[in-house]
């Protein structure tokens, strides 16, 4: 069911993937059928605030037994470079499986990276895909790469005490 602009909270992104739906339908092209239901989230203020999938609070009120992985910016050689040290990002993953389940952030270019974070959703992927992919360095995408392995970290550690 399409949302857009008026009456969901995701802005232009999911109002522009109803047009490309409408026009595919339209001109017969079959190439874009339907909406994720899945879309990212982002506010353009100073800074910015992005995210995708669940919130801690949500995954609570699931009763979805997770943890979180968290970045500050203020780590990231990309941030330390551009002089734009304020800010973190956050995943959200279940503990059992350590499947990703949201990713938000909060910084200058934090719209810029919530679009990864719905690719390993969509795919089912879990916080080793991150582990095992080199990112370049330095770039804000290594945000990733430490907040899975501060998740990674967590997790090793509880299971360390059972």
């Amino acid at each position: 069911m399409p949302r857009g602009d008026v009456i969901g909270p995701t802005l232009a992104s999911v109002a522009m993937e109803q047009g490309r739906v409408v026009a595919s339908d339209a001109f017969g092209l079959g190439i874009k059928k339907h909406i994720y239901p899945l879309p990212v989230s982002a506010v353009y203020s100073v800074p910015q605030v992005a995210g995708v999938g669940l919130t801690e609070e949500q995954a609570s009120a699931a009763g979805v037994a997770y943890d979180v992985g968290r970045c500050r910016f203020a780590t990231l050689p990309a941030g330390i470079i551009a002089g734009h040290t304020e800010g973190m990002l956050k995943l959200v993953f279940a503990v059992d499986d350590l499947r990703l389940l949201g990713g938000h952030s909060l910084g200058d270019i934090a719209a810029e990276l919530v679009a990864l974070g719905q690719v390993v959703i969509h795919e089912g992927a879990n916080l080793e895909i991150f582990n095992d992919l080199t990112f370049a360095n330095p770039t804000y995408t290594m945000a990733y790469k430490d907040a899975a392995f501060d998740g990674l970290t967590h997790v090793a550690w509880w299971r360390g005490r059972q």
